[in-house]
Protein backbone atom coordinates (compact mmCIF):
# COMPACT_ATOMS: atom_id res chain seq x y z
CA UNK A 1 0.00 0.00 0.00
CA UNK A 2 1.35 3.40 -0.99
CA UNK A 3 0.89 6.16 1.56
CA UNK A 4 1.21 9.89 1.05
CA UNK A 5 2.94 11.84 3.77
CA UNK A 6 2.45 15.59 3.70
CA UNK A 7 5.02 18.16 4.89
CA UNK A 8 2.52 19.28 7.52
CA UNK A 9 2.25 15.73 8.88
CA UNK A 10 6.05 15.42 8.96
CA UNK A 11 6.39 18.68 10.89
CA UNK A 12 3.75 17.62 13.42
CA UNK A 13 5.29 14.17 13.84
CA UNK A 14 8.77 15.68 14.26
CA UNK A 15 7.45 18.01 16.95
CA UNK A 16 5.56 15.23 18.74
CA UNK A 17 8.60 12.94 18.83
CA UNK A 18 10.97 15.72 19.85
CA UNK A 19 8.74 16.80 22.73
CA UNK A 20 8.39 13.19 23.90
CA UNK A 21 12.18 12.78 23.97
CA UNK A 22 12.89 16.22 25.48
CA UNK A 23 10.58 15.67 28.43
CA UNK A 24 12.61 12.57 29.34
CA UNK A 25 15.67 14.82 29.75
CA UNK A 26 13.96 17.09 32.25
CA UNK A 27 13.60 19.98 29.78
CA UNK A 28 10.25 21.75 29.77
CA UNK A 29 8.43 21.88 26.44
CA UNK A 30 7.85 25.60 27.15
CA UNK A 31 11.64 26.10 26.85
CA UNK A 32 11.73 24.81 23.25
CA UNK A 33 10.98 26.82 20.12
CA UNK A 34 10.88 25.13 16.72
CA UNK A 35 10.86 26.91 13.37
CA UNK A 36 10.71 24.82 10.20
CA UNK A 37 11.41 26.60 6.94
CA UNK A 38 11.33 24.79 3.60
CA UNK A 39 14.00 26.01 1.20
CA UNK A 40 12.89 26.28 -2.43
CA UNK A 41 14.46 23.55 -4.59
CA UNK A 42 16.29 26.08 -6.74
CA UNK A 43 18.10 27.40 -3.63
CA UNK A 44 19.07 24.01 -2.19
CA UNK A 45 22.66 22.89 -1.78
CA UNK A 46 25.16 21.27 0.58
CA UNK A 47 28.92 21.29 1.08
CA UNK A 48 29.05 24.85 -0.24
CA UNK A 49 27.78 23.88 -3.70
CA UNK A 50 24.45 24.26 -5.48
CA UNK A 51 22.59 20.95 -5.63
CA UNK A 52 22.93 20.60 -9.41
CA UNK A 53 26.75 20.76 -9.13
CA UNK A 54 27.13 18.07 -6.45
CA UNK A 55 28.76 14.72 -7.19
CA UNK A 56 26.88 12.32 -4.90
CA UNK A 57 27.38 8.59 -4.58
CA UNK A 58 23.66 7.99 -4.14
CA UNK A 59 20.59 8.72 -6.28
CA UNK A 60 18.49 11.83 -5.68
CA UNK A 61 14.98 12.09 -7.08
CA UNK A 62 13.73 15.65 -7.54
Amino acid sequence: MLSTVTPRYCAREFRRRLMANISGLGISVQDIEITITETPRENWGIRGLPADELDLNYPVSV
